[in-house]
């Protein structure tokens, strides 16, 4: 996939600097892409339009080049001497509809004349406005970016990656994809150890935007078994934004949860006794378990789980995949669900590095003499589990929990108390 956008691509329309984020898929016929309420634009336009470009949508519904410096038309690299000069607020009249001498009949006036731009309308409200000039420069551009949203249809090609997709699903879709945040996905990766020619076993319930972005760190290299419950392979909207070339699409293999264990215990020997009849029928899906039968041929490298089911439980039938220091990370949008794991992994003795941390992120708005966190951002954000397996030699049995731990360890404190006593008298 080039900078340009074709034909039968998939890209994300960013609306009024992250207002609306929406995913199509690029075509030639007369469908339209609807943006906002009365907003929309034929989605052939997208073709050959390079990603990252800004855009207008005009009164004609037609897509025209928008100048990004328009963006901010204030001086507002103001020098810390001069912060002190500017205006206040406090004599500014809020919520009082005197200071704008346009009315709301004036301005729909103004959105049915064709010749009149969306830039034009902004202008005249401005200036139409008593207490503009008396806000501070702050003050200033938040109003006019409230009314560039108002008044302008301005959308953003963007490229989808990993990154991009989650950031789309995220904020519009979250519960498809688990609640999985952008910088979840992020962790997973890097707490997986994931790397180009890995062999990675996955299993996960995020309409494939966990599938997507291991495929894409893996590259074309290796393999991706991923597991499923569904009767049929289940269609992962996320996974086909992605606009993988066939290359990296090879990597991926799905097959049935139930069939992960009874493939494990055959051999490639007995594909080759199938009836004829069956081979002809399925020779698809019989391909796919003849590639996965081949990778769990040996251990895995990697086990990354993010599914809404029974947690523990799939930890318990994949963790004698993984081969040694091979790396497990789990996420789940729940604590309980991955304290049950951690005990698990614990009271094994077959995983080191265990780590049961809680994904905290928040986004900072950066501007000269304004930077701070941003007011509204989501609070949950998930938990992670990972661990590093372990294996023992045949001379070297791994460590069994003591089940009397915890009472030993209580029994002692009535003593210490005693001796505190003793000494006290």
């Amino acid at each position: 996939m080039g900078r340009v956008v074709g034909l039968g691509d998939w890209c994300i329309i960013n609306v009024n600097d992250g207002g609306k984020y929406i995913v199509v898929q690029v075509k030639d016929d007369d469908s339209t892409v609807r943006i906002l309420k009365k907003k929309r634009f034929p989605c052939k336009q997208l073709i050959g339009q390079q990603y990252g470009d800004y855009l207008e949508v005009d009164k004609a519904q037609n897509l025209q080049a928008w100048d990004r410096s328009k963006r901010l038309n204030l001086a507002l690299k103001v020098e810390e001497e001069e912060y002190e000069k500017l205006s206040d607020n406090r004599n500014v009249k809020r919520n009082d509809p005197s200071v704008q001498t346009l009315t709301a009949d004036d301005i729909e006036e103004m959105k049915k004349n064709d010749t009149v731009r969306g830039s034009e309308i902004i202008e005249k409200v401005k200036e139409a406005n008593a207490g503009f000039q008396e806000k501070t420069l702050f003050s200033q551009e938040k109003y006019l970016i409230k009314k560039r949203k108002k008044h302008l249809s301005i959308i953003q090609i963007i490229k989808p990656t990993a990154r991009t997709i989650s950031e789309a699903y995220f904020n519009h879709g979250i519960q498809k994809i688990g609640y999985l945040r952008p910088d979840s996905v992020a962790q997973l990766l890097n707490l997986g150890n994931i790397t180009s020619g890995d062999n990675v076993l996955v299993h996960e319930t995020c309409a494939g935007l966990v599938i997507g972005a291991i495929a894409e760190r893996l590259g074309g290299r290796g393999n991706l078994l991923s597991l499923y419950t569904e009767q049929v392979v289940p269609v992962n909207n996320a996974l086909k934004c992605f606009n993988f070339p066939e290359t990296i699409g090879n990597t991926y293999i799905p097959i049935p949860f139930h069939q992960l264990e009874p493939l494990a215990n055959s051999s490639l020997e007995d594909f080759t006794s199938l009836p004829d009849s069956f081979v002809f029928r399925k020779s698809k899906d019989l391909e796919l378990l003849r590639r996965a039968r081949t990778v769990i041929d040996k251990p895995v490298d990697s086990l990354v789980i993010v599914t809404k089911y029974e947690t523990p439980e799939v930890l318990l039938e994949l963790f004698k995949y993984v081969r040694g220091s091979g790396h497990i990370v789990i996420f789940h949008q729940h604590l309980e669900p991955l304290i049950q794991c951690h005990e698990m992994l614990k009271d094994s003795g077959e995983a080191v590095c265990i780590e049961l941390r809680e994904t905290w992120f928040r986004d900072y708005q950066v501007l000269p003499m304004r930077t701070h966190p941003m007011m509204k951002m989501h609070g949950a954000s998930g938990y992670l589990l990972s661990a590093v397996k372990v294996l023992y030699s045949n001379l070297v049995r791994p460590p069994k929990p003591n089940k009397n731990q915890g009472p030993q360890r209580g029994s002692k404190r009535p003593q210490q108390k005693q001796q505190k006593k003793q000494k006290v008298q």
